[in-house]
């Protein structure tokens, strides 16, 4: 029998479709939203638009726990940190915008696994800058978690595939 990995390059270029572990249905999907890409529910700037909308009406009441400091320019690490040890008020923020953007991420998801193009996916691998910190983990943890309960679609968790692939994978 044949190796089906013996015709693979031994490095993928970014964006290929067959990685020796791995073979790739579709990835940045250009689906469209009320009239905008269904993806740009979920990139840093929603996640930062999200941290905003919990913090005006904190603003408001002059209780705002970041203070002056605008909501794009909350790095990951800050966030991360902020999370596990800091200010409660802050800490209160910050998830109540994960949660926010767990429930965009399996929306898009749901959505995604509707088309033609993902029937039977098994695995979704999420990657990128803010899959490599904590908060980003935890979103994922919680996506994760609501569509498996809803679909049984499982998201991979980082380092599980060899090369840390992207996918769907039938």
């Amino acid at each position: 029998m044949t190796d089906p990995t013996a015709n693979l390059p031994a490095l993928a270029a970014h964006g290929s479709t067959r990685l020796p572990s791995v073979e790739v249905d579709s990835y940045n999907l250009e689906t469209r939203d009320n009239g905008s890409f269904l993806g740009d529910r979920i990139t840093k700037g929603a996640f930062s638009d999200l941290i905003e909308n919990w913090r005006k009406p904190l603003r408001k009441k002059g209780e705002d726990p970041f203070g002056d400091e605008p909501s794009e320019q909350l790095g990951k690490r800050m966030l991360d940190d902020l999370l596990s040890d800091g200010d409660p008020k802050a800490a209160g923020v910050v998830q109540s915008a994960v949660e926010d953007f767990a429930q965009e991420l399996a929306f898009v998801i749901r959505r995604y696994l509707r088309l033609k193009a993902w029937h039977g996916t098994e695995r979704i691998v999420i990657g990128g800058g803010f899959r490599a910190r904590r908060i980003g983990e935890v979103v994922i943890g919680r996506a994760g978690v609501i569509l498996k309960s809803e679909t049984g679609a499982r998201l991979v968790e980082r380092g599980s595939l060899e090369n840390r692939a992207v996918a769907p994978r039938r």
